[in-house]
């Protein structure tokens, strides 16, 4: 009874004295296990102490364990971290990080099992491995900023000259939907002058309403409808480059302006011709009236509205000069500009003589002439020849002077000029062997007219680019006829 009293009260004081003291480190707790370990057996026999000792040991085991859950959730924390913060920390790149502590262990004593058995990887900078340049910390940059580049900065005749790789210009909303319908509208009208010429005649003109047979109708409308549709397949091809312009923001261009201005007085022109023909004339029916300007209403409201927009009517003293230089007296000669400034200057003049003189060109050409409707149709391709097949010719030739006829706009103008050549050589070849030129003087002329805008066209679409490799703007990618010859 003695001996357990003394050993209650002994073990109440030690309870208070373990209360009071902080916990035992893990170095401590191994000094104790050692200390444990070097006791004498006989010394533990006594019951108070057994107790005691117990008591101490797994005391000493509990704190261990927490101390070794502490450090391990520390380094799980540091492992789980994101890299953004690895980034934003302003260790050197060059030096290996520092380990996490961890607790020292009796050589004789075991690993805690709360430990990681497999050692973390290198880390740049470690032995074995090259070291890592110090320097700014550069990372990829973001969608946003990848696909929001400007475009490069170029002189502005560099801009003026190679238009297929800015995107940086005017754009005006829905301009190439409009050219695309504007093109397809005119080629629909040529399909139909086309296929059916004699049908057009008793809609456009009056006392031509013959229901049951066409014999009576003079062979030369067919003809003239034939050249005219002619001239609307090259107005559709022009709609056309127009488009691609529209989509590449170069609608405030010269070379792409002019174009409009060609459409615009072709399709102002033709217009005028068809009040004339039916207010003053009287030779023109109203259906007549409401078809053509079905198609030439378009043609004349879309250029004017863009011009409008991009300051397309702005006319200086320079660019006429500039203009008259290009023609008269270019910087280099060539095939090409030869031949494009020749033909600009025949356009304008055969188109002049064929809206002033319509009977008596008629009568030069075909040997004869119908009256009034006959003029009426031959004065409405006269428009075309005075506007638009200028427009074109001055374009491929400013283009030739710059060395650029392998663009895709003077590709697609030389496809317009082809197809108008191939339609006149047609129906004025077939004319002149059948039957000779006799008075026609003025046939074998027009007929070396439209060779020439043949060889021109096929000289123009055989050229190869020579320009040099320019910075795209943003992740464009152009077209096989765009690309340097060593890219094709």
């Amino acid at each position: 009874m003695c001996c357990n009293q003394d050993d209650d009260s002994r073990d109440q004081d030690s309870e208070r004295k373990r209360n009071l003291s902080p916990r035992p480190s893990s170095e401590q707790a191994v000094s104790n296990r050692a200390a444990l370990g070097s006791c004498s057996p006989p010394a533990l026999r006594q019951q108070g102490c057994r107790c005691d000792l117990l008591h101490c040991v797994l005391l000493e085991l509990v704190a261990s364990a927490s101390n070794n859950t502490l450090c391990l959730g520390a380094g799980l924390s540091t492992a789980r971290s994101s890299p953004s913060d690895h980034a934003r920390s302003p260790r050197p790149l060059g030096r290996p990080p520092a380990a996490l502590p961890r607790p020292k262990v009796a050589p004789g004593a075991m690993a805690s099992p709360t430990e990681p058995a497999v050692p973390a990887p290198p880390r740049p900078g470690a032995a074995g491995e090259p070291p890592v340049a110090a320097g700014p910390a550069v990372g990829y940059p973001a969608a946003a900023e990848r696909y929001s580049m400007p475009a490069p900065v170029v002189a502005p005749e560099d801009r003026e000259a190679y238009e297929g790789r800015l995107v940086a210009g005017l754009h005006i909303p829905g301009a190439s939907v409009l050219y695309t319908l504007l093109g397809l509208l005119q080629l629909a009208a040529a399909l139909l002058v086309l296929i059916a010429p004699y049908k057009m005649t008793e809609l456009f003109f009056r006392n031509m309403h013959l229901p049951h047979k066409h014999e009576d109708i003079d062979v030369l409308f067919e003809e003239l409808w034939r050249i005219l549709g002619a001239c609307l397949l090259t107005g559709a091809i022009t709609c056309y480059a127009l488009k691609i312009g529209a989509d590449r923001r170069l609608l405030n261009e010269p070379a792409i302006q002019r174009l409009q201005h060609g459409l615009l007085w072709f399709a102002l022109l033709a217009v005028v011709l068809h009040l004339i023909h039916l207010a003053f004339v009287k030779s023109l029916t109203l259906w007549g009236l409401l078809i053509g300007a079905a198609v030439m209403a378009p043609t004349l409201l879309l250029p004017l509205v863009h011009l409008g927009l991009s300051g397309g009517f702005a006319f200086s003293a320079e660019a006429l000069s500039a203009c008259m230089n290009n023609m008269f007296r270019p910087r280099h000669f060539s095939l090409s500009v030869f031949l494009y400034s020749l033909l600009t200057i025949l356009f304008t003049l055969a188109g002049l003589a064929y809206i002033i003189i319509p009977q008596l060109t008629l009568k030069w050409v075909f040997g004869y002439h119908t009256g009034k409707p006959a003029a009426f149709l031959w004065q409405w391709i006269g428009s075309a020849l005075f506007f638009l097949f200028p427009a074109i010719t001055y374009t491929l030739e400013e283009r030739s002077l710059l060395g650029r006829l392998a663009q895709t706009v003077p590709k697609v103008l030389n496809v317009g000029l082809l197809v108008a050549a191939l339609f006149h050589i047609l129906e004025l070849g077939s004319l002149l062997v059948e039957s000779g030129v006799a008075s026609r003087w003025l046939l074998p002329f027009l007929f070396t007219h439209w060779l020439l805008v043949l060889v021109a066209a096929i000289v123009g679409l055989s050229a190869s680019g020579h320009h040099p490799a320019y910075e795209y703007a943003g992740e464009y990618e152009p077209l096989a006829a765009e690309r340097p010859v060593s890219a094709v």
